[in-house]
């Protein structure tokens, strides 16, 4: 928290953070008593300091829970930006997201603001082009049918279309948050989705299914009123918010 004492400076931290995937309209109101949003899981903070006008610090002791983003969700950043579908630009999925402790911004040493990366991108856009249509189940199919005639996970590139944005190899940042998106049957709320490589995650048919069905949808007039949050609930059900494809 800020301190209140004479020749208080600023406050910095030292911390550590990982790189994290969420989904365009996940905007942190899960039912449940779930905790929607960016997770705090993202940074690990070692210490933070009060520094004072003569140079010297004092300690805070850290309370996790006080860990926040300000009330920014990944649908509020992602909705931030114009994004254009079919001209994807990496701009377009990452996101330095400000960390505060509290009511504090947290700095680093420097003054810098303290930030955690987000990939934020449309549930089942593995082309990563901004929507979803049946390229993407096409996609999935073909990632999957290479995965079962002798691919690996760390040779074979998830998103291999001319459709979107190009991916880093099997292996990059750009590949994984490809997998994230085309898991459409993995849990949406489980704890470490956010974090789960590609080497983690089950993607075949029925997730190729099931982002046909939302491409379906989706293209409909009957839909038109619908988001796509409440479009995956009508085509994943119950297994949205439960593991397993």
């Amino acid at each position: 928290m800020v301190s209140t004492k004479q020749g208080f400076v600023r406050s910095y931290a030292t911390f550590e953070t990982e790189v994290g995937f969420y989904f365009s309209h996940d905007n942190g109101m899960r039912g449940n008593t779930t905790v929607g949003g960016f997770r705090r899981e993202q940074i690990k903070i070692s210490h933070i300091y009060d520094l004072y006008e003569d140079g010297h610090t004092e300690e805070q002791t850290i309370d996790t829970n006080l860990i926040n983003f300000n009330n920014v969700t990944p649908e509020s950043a992602y909705n931030g930006r114009m994004h254009i579908p079919g001209n994807a630009q990496i701009s377009d999925f990452a996101y330095d997201i400000n960390v505060f402790y509290g009511a504090l911004q947290l700095t680093d040493v420097s003054g810098a603001p303290v930030t955690i990366t987000a990939y934020i991108g449309v549930k089942g856009d593995i082309t990563l082009d901004n929507y979803v249509n049946s390229v993407d189940a096409s996609a999935t199919i073909k990632y999957y049918a290479h995965l079962s005639t002798g691919g690996t996970v760390s040779n074979t590139v998830c998103q291999s279309t001319d459709s979107g944005l190009k991916v880093d190899g099997p292996t990059g940042v750009l590949d994984q948050f490809a997998a994230f998106l085309a898991d459409v049957t993995e849990n949406e709320w489980a704890e470490t989705n956010w974090s789960m490589k590609k080497s983690e995650r089950m993607i075949n048919a029925v997730d190729a299914s099931n982002i046909l069905g939302f491409y379906a949808k989706r293209s409909s007039q009957n839909y038109a009123n619908k988001s796509n949050s409440d479009i995956w609930d009508i085509v994943l059900g119950s297994k949205r918010y439960s593991s397993g494809s």
